[in-house]
């Protein structure tokens, strides 16, 4: 089941995301809040100290310009809201109900795509790439034969849910590899004492 789950998330990626040029999508031309700016550095700065990332200090970061479209976080998070009953305590808040979940989803179902700049990014030092630009590397096999080291990301603009809560999805990818997955998953931040901070994870379907 969990390999299904998994071509699930993976077909639901690629059709919000890095399978549609910017030929295809709408283009937001709103401007990040400060709050979404902050939810996503400090997201950053929590996620990237992890142990798991450890051999990757001294790689380059390369950051999707077109962001993952705010659908995806909604409907993971909806799956597993579907399913709640199977994480019993594991997930103790659900601050979405099905209401407010279908409330989201007719928001957001032709929701258009940010272009991340680096000034967005204050945490890290980031580059930006263009999906298309990506894409062409990647078939040349262009980032396995350079020498530069490169981790490669994508992020969604965060979904505010209220004042101190938002949902986010983040892939990172070896971009050394042909961007062989790291890991991905969505988030949900809580503020606490006027930082944003992990409260729970959902990925491929499955918390954990």
């Amino acid at each position: 089941m969990r390999n299904i789950f998994f071509l699930i998330l993976i077909s639901n990626f690629f059709s919000c995301s890095t399978a549609k040029t910017s030929k295809e999508v709408e283009i937001s031309t709103a401007k990040l809040s400060e709050t979404e700016k902050t939810i996503v550095n400090d997201f950053l700065i929590s996620e990237l100290k992890k142990d798991n990332y450890k051999r990757y200090a001294d790689f380059q970061i390369n950051v999707i310009a077109e962001s993952i479209k705010q659908s995806k976080p909604i409907s993971d998070y909806a799956f597993n809201y579907q399913h709640k009953k199977s994480w019993g305590v594991a997930v103790n808040e659900w601050v979405i109900d099905s209401v407010s979940l279908n409330k989201l989803k007719l928001q957001k179902q032709f929701d258009s795509v940010y272009l991340w700049k680096s000034t967005d990014f204050y945490c890290v030092d980031v580059k930006i790439l263009k999906t298309e630009a990506f894409n062409q590397i990647i078939k040349k096999g262009a980032f396995g034969l350079n020498e530069t080291k490169y981790l490669i990301v994508a992020l969604s603009r965060p979904v505010i849910i209220d004042s101190s809560h938002a949902l986010l999805s983040f892939d990172i990818g070896n971009g050394q590899l042909g961007n062989a997955a790291i890991t991905h998953f969505t988030v949900l931040m809580k503020k606490v004492n006027e930082q944003w901070m992990t409260e729970h994870y959902f990925e491929d379907g499955i918390y954990y």
